[in-house]
This record gives C-alpha cells, sequence and structure tokens, in this order.
C-alpha cells in the first residue's frame, strides 16, 4: 500500500469518525473491562472505529497509533502512548483495547489517531481532528469518588466522615452541635400539658389571701374574690381538657379557662366547679369552645371564683391539656 493511499483511508477514516451522514462509528463500545490480575477494575476499555475506502469498507493489517489529549487542538498528552501492530480490519471494523491509566478524573479527553500499513516501518500518517471520548471510559471516574471511605475528594460523601458528628439515627443515636431544619410536623398531635400551680393564682382586687408556702395551694381569706391565673400556651395549639385540683369541704366554687381579645370581652372556652368535692379532688371539661390558640388576636386566663372563701377551699393546680402538630 503507497503513501497516498493510507492519505486517503486517513481522510476518509477522518470523516467517518465525526459521525455524519455516512453513519461511521467512532467510540467506546461498550463492552465490559476487564478485571485486573489482583481483582480490582483497571482502566482498559475496548475502542471501536471503521474504516473504509471510497465509501466501502476496507480490510487488511494496519498498525495504529493512539495518543491522549486534554484539548481538541494542542494542549498535554495524558497518559503514555499506545501502540497496536497488525490491528485486523474486517470489514471495515476493527476494535482494540486502550489504556492510557487513571486519565479520566471529568475533564474532556481527546484520542490522537495515527495510521500506517501494517507491514511498514516508516512513519505514521496523524488523522485529523483529535475524537472526544464520550462517555463509557468516564464510567471509570466513579471509581475514585470515595464513596467507600478512603480517597481525598471534597465533593463526595465518605462512609468515614462523621461530619462532626451529626449524623442522627432512629436507634438512640446522639449528636453534638445544633440541627436547623425548617420545620418538623408530627405524624400525629402531641399532646402537652401546661400545669398552673397554686402560687399562680392571685386575686383580681386587694383582699388579704394565701398562697403558696407551706400549704401549696392559693385561696382568699373570707367572703366574695376571684382568683386569676395567666395561661401561655404555643401559637396553634388546640386545647383538649381543662382540670382543676382542689382541697375543699363542698364550698360552692366555679374555675374557668377564658381568651380575651385585645378588643372586646372574656370568651369562655371550659369551665368546672367543685362543688361535689369533699377533701382532696378535681373537676375536669373536655368540651372546648374555640379551642385553637390564636396568640395573634388573644390572651388566655383561668379565674376560680367563689363566694364564701375560706381556708376549706384551696386550689391546687389548673391543668390545660392541649395538642400540637408541628414543633416550635
Amino acid at each position: 500500500m503507497t503513501r497516498e493511499r493510507i492519505l486517503t483511508l486517513a481522510n476518509l477514516l477522518v470523516a467517518l469518525l465525526l459521525f455524519g451522514a455516512a453513519g461511521a462509528l467512532a467510540r467506546p463500545a461498550p463492552a465490559l473491562i476487564p478485571l485486573s490480575p489482583d481483582g480490582a477494575l483497571g482502566n482498559e476499555f475496548t475502542y471501536q472505529g471503521r474504516l473504509t475506502d471510497s465509501g466501502h469498507p476496507t480490510k487488511g493489517v494496519f498498525d495504529l497509533r493512539f495518543k491522549l489529549f486534554d484539548a481538541a487542538d494542542g494542549g498535554t498528552q495524558i497518559g503514555g502512548t499506545v501502540m497496536r501492530e497488525d490491528l485486523v480490519v474486517e470489514d471495515g471494523l476493527f476494535t482494540t483495547k486502550l489504556d492510557f491509566g487513571a486519565a479520566f478524573e471529568g475533564n474532556a479527553r481527546y484520542v490522537e489517531i495515527s495510521i500506517r500499513p501494517g507491514q511498514s516501518t516508516g512513519d505514521f500518517i496523524m488523522l485529523m481532528p483529535r475524537q472526544a471520548l464520550t462517555a463509557v471510559p468516564y464510567a471509570l471516574y466513579a471509581l475514585n469518588i470515595p464513596l467507600a471511605g478512603s480517597g481525598s475528594s471534597v465533593s463526595a460523601a465518605r462512609s468515614d466522615h462523621d461530619h462532626a458528628g451529626r449524623y442522627v439515627s432512629i436507634a438512640g443515636d446522639t449528636m453534638a452541635g445544633a440541627l436547623s431544619v425548617p420545620s418538623l410536623r408530627y405524624t400525629v398531635p402531641r399532646t402537652h400539658y401546661y400545669t398552673i400551680g397554686g402560687e399562680g393564682f392571685v386575686p383580681n382586687t386587694n383582699v388579704n389571701y394565701v398562697n403558696g408556702g407551706n400549704i401549696g395551694g392559693a385561696y382568699i381569706e373570707s367572703g366574695v374574690g376571684l382568683l386569676v391565673a395567666p395561661v401561655h400556651l404555643p401559637q396553634g395549639a388546640v386545647v383538649t381538657k381543662f382540670t382543676v385540683h382542689f382541697v375543699n369541704n363542698g364550698t360552692p366554687a366555679t374555675a374557668s379557662l377564658y381568651r380575651l381579645p385585645f378588643a372586646g370581652t372574656y370568651q369562655p372556652m371550659a369551665g368546672v366547679t367543685a362543688n361535689n368535692i369533699n377533701g382532696w379532688g378535681s373537676s375536669s371539661d373536655t368540651t372546648i369552645d374555640n379551642p385553637t390558640v390564636d396568640n395573634t388576636q388573644y390572651s388566655y386566663v383561668a379565674h376560680v371564683y367563689s363566694m364564701a372563701w375560706s381556708s376549706s377551699l384551696e386550689v391546687r393546680a389548673a391543668v390545660i391539656e392541649y395538642a400540637i402538630n408541628s414543633a416550635e
């Protein structure tokens, strides 16, 4: 085969490598990559091309030289030069294996191919342009991503990273530092309790009264009077139960939960009595009016009223049960 014949073949191969209308094939074939002797995946991949002469598939024996570069023109050669001598071309097709070492780390790579007759020891003719490698060889890059607890990539997670102890499992693991989340909603409403002890109740007028101290409860020393205590519940909470604990000897008394509009009068939410309590006891109401807390429009308060206060009637505590759907 003459030098002029090789040039003709070179030009044809270039045209075919460009994936033009002729339907040429010059790309890494989707073949299995062989394992190295120690069982690890190597850097070798299969390359397949098609050679035609005047539009017809050619056959024969050729020497091919492959170089890998980081640019389509100029640039720097990556890895070594791969020689494939006496490569057999049948029906225009050739297949060979290339190994440029650990050359695929995510940047573009281009193969420069040169050709000469298989029985020749003369110069190679370089085919232009260089051919861009497509995705199959880049699968090798996945081996370098340190998902198995090795490597030094800063762009991929590693199994041996503890990320400052911020992994928390459902098996009771712990973490150090703050965990920031936009919101946390419960799958079912969580029940909470707001308790007002006796010390939280005070009269709404200037009367003699007792709260806390040695007795632990609150009462007005005598006569008619009203004890009040502020209530602070989270926004959006839903009140489900109102319970008041007394010590009593049957003295009539009522306890109520109210909401007070910023512009308006008290609105009752729940109410209980102590009329039938003798000794220690409690009374509850689960029928709640306007149960959803709205701290943008209302304040909340608990009242205990009696017309016959004495030390025989004490308020020990008021407990407000409520549910929330998300964490504050």
